[in-house]
């Protein structure tokens, strides 16, 4: 990654990944490397394997998790190299996610089980769609927060903390994501890289499974303050979403 990130225009003018200066939406004055994914990509798959050795993940979790990282990571590669429409980016994820869940019913949400309430209501048949919606939802608003340096990346930290202050054991997982993440946020804030539809796509991706993950295996938060946890990030998504709509532009930006 530090290799990545010395070499970044070397790296990012070969693989022709560059944000380019548009005098509109994209006021920086030179060309930005997109790397911020590329770099957070190499631990993530890194420490899954390190996960995977372990024991702290099977085998066959392991399998869908590296398919569904290496794709959004791919896809939002792609996107940010040759710009792909907002049906076509959404019907592949929509496909990739209907045929990876329900490989494993820990990334399923089935039920929703709060902190104060005896209550449990279960999904039942609803469980794939509502995870789907809830992930396809994590994927555009993360898109949405990363119009401005440092917020995706800082809001992901965030997260990562939370999780680390309610967890009662040593994740090696989110320690590599928060190590990750500094490393790009650090480059990001002084606009020396960028993280890109390839970086936000993946880090969508990787707290969507996680947050899945954790309420089904450990249950340390439960949805209700999963929803708190979202509910800024996404009441923000919904705003831009409206004032593009009401400008007669597309909401996808």
């Amino acid at each position: 990654s530090l290799v990545i990130i010395h070499y970044r225009q070397q790296i990012a003018s070969k693989l022709k990944i560059l944000d380019h200066p548009d005098n509109d939406r994209k006021t920086h004055i030179s060309s930005i490397p997109l790397l911020g994914g590329l770099i957070i990509f190499f631990f993530i798959i890194s420490n899954l394997i390190f996960s995977v050795y372990i024991n702290e993940i099977s085998l066959k979790l392991f399998l869908i998790l590296l398919i569904l990282y290496s794709s959004f990571f791919l896809i939002g590669l792609y996107d940010d190299k040759y710009l792909l429409s907002p049906l076509k980016k959404t019907i592949i994820i929509i496909f990739l996610l209907l045929i990876t869940l329900p490989l494993d019913q820990d990334l399923i949400i089935n039920n929703f089980i709060f902190k104060d309430l005896k209550t449990v209501i279960s999904l039942n048949q609803g469980g794939v769609f509502f995870t789907l919606l809830s992930i396809y939802f994590l994927f555009n608003f993360l898109n949405f927060t990363d119009g401005i340096n440092g917020i995706a990346i800082s809001l992901c930290i965030f997260w990562s903390i939370i999780f680390l202050a309610n967890s009662n054991e040593t994740n090696h997982f989110l320690y590599s994501i928060i190590i990750s993440l500094i490393f790009v946020l650090f480059f990001n804030l002084q606009n020396k890289i960028f993280l890109g539809n390839s970086g936000a796509s993946l880090l969508s991706i990787i707290f969507g499974s996680f947050f899945i993950l954790d309420y089904n295996t450990n249950g340390q938060i439960n949805c209700d303050e999963i929803f708190l946890l979202m509910f800024i990030p996404g009441l923000d998504a919904i705003r831009v979403s409206l004032q593009r709509i009401l400008r007669n532009q597309s909401p996808y930006l």
